[in-house]
């Protein structure tokens, strides 16, 4: 990745998109933010210190409302085309046991958003794609987690669900093989209608061939960067994971780091993040 790239992220006021958003501004990259709160980087010194030089660009704006995206792609490349999209928008919610789980606020919050995002780009831009998504999705990959925390993914079928339906989308513009008998079929109602592949502006299937790369991280916790600290520190590989745990700042190191530092490697493939 060159150092004067220019990146649009959606879903980096914290978290992954954000530690991955901060290494990228570190390493000389233009970062456009779709915020719905910019005040949230107010006492981020890290932030505001690119936010002074230009390279941190901040646009108030809601994933979930077209219009704010299309606002986000106008910024981020009003000097030149957008590079790099990172995605790591997730939803809120709640637990509930009488609902098998986590429930997202908004049950198709990723899957919306992201197709807002993919059908505004602009017409001269083809950038590449970053999503993230997450082990345990599918039947093959939830049988390749240890059995001890194989009920906590039972518990998450909901933001699973979400997770697929952008994955989906993902899949239909990179030309990538979907296993329906594997992953099942997002439902109509997720993906905002049965001819979702019909709506305006969504790029033709396989129009991105090795531009989008699905990120499909271990559960998540809030640990150190291992990566900072010493090589290979965490396992990356388009097979099956088996693992545990990674860390939100682990998974940011490989957003930057590896997929848009190693795109001929991880371009057009999903790949499994974790220890």
């Amino acid at each position: 990745m060159s150092s004067s790239a220019t990146i649009y992220t959606l879903g980096g006021s914290k978290h992954i998109g954000y530690f991955a958003s901060l290494r990228l501004l570190d390493a000389g990259a233009t970062v456009t933010f779709l915020l719905r709160n910019p005040s949230v980087f107010d006492k981020d010194s890290a932030i505001q210190k690119h936010v002074s030089s230009g390279k941190a660009r901040l646009v108030k704006g809601d994933a979930l409302k077209e219009d704010d995206v299309k606002k986000g792609w106008t910024e981020a490349s009003k000097d030149s085309p957008v590079d790099y999209m990172i995605f790591t928008v997730g939803g809120e919610g709640s637990f509930s046991l009488l609902k098998g789980g986590a429930v997202l606020k908004i049950f198709n919050i990723c899957t919306q958003a992201y197709l807002n995002v993919v059908t505004t780009i602009p017409a001269n831009s083809t950038p590449n794609l970053v999503c993230l998504s997450s082990v345990g999705i599918g039947k093959k990959s939830r049988s390749s987690v240890p059995f001890a925390i194989r009920p906590v993914y039972g518990m998450l079928s909901s933001p699973f669900a979400d997770k697929l339906g952008m994955e989906r989308v993902a899949y239909h513009l990179g030309g990538m093989t979907w296993d329906a008998k594997d992953l099942g079929e997002p439902s109509a109602e997720l993906m905002g209608g049965s001819n979702w592949t019909e709506r305006d502006g969504l790029p033709e299937g396989g129009s991105y061939k090795n531009k989008v790369i699905v990120v499909r991280a271990a559960l998540l916790n809030d640990g150190e960067c291992r990566s900072d600290k010493k090589e290979n520190a965490y396992r990356a590989t388009t097979d099956e994971l088996g693992g545990y745990f990674i860390s939100r700042k682990d998974t940011g190191h490989f957003v930057a780091q590896l997929c848009l530092g190693s795109w001929e490697k991880w371009g057009g493939k999903v790949v499994n993040v974790g220890y």
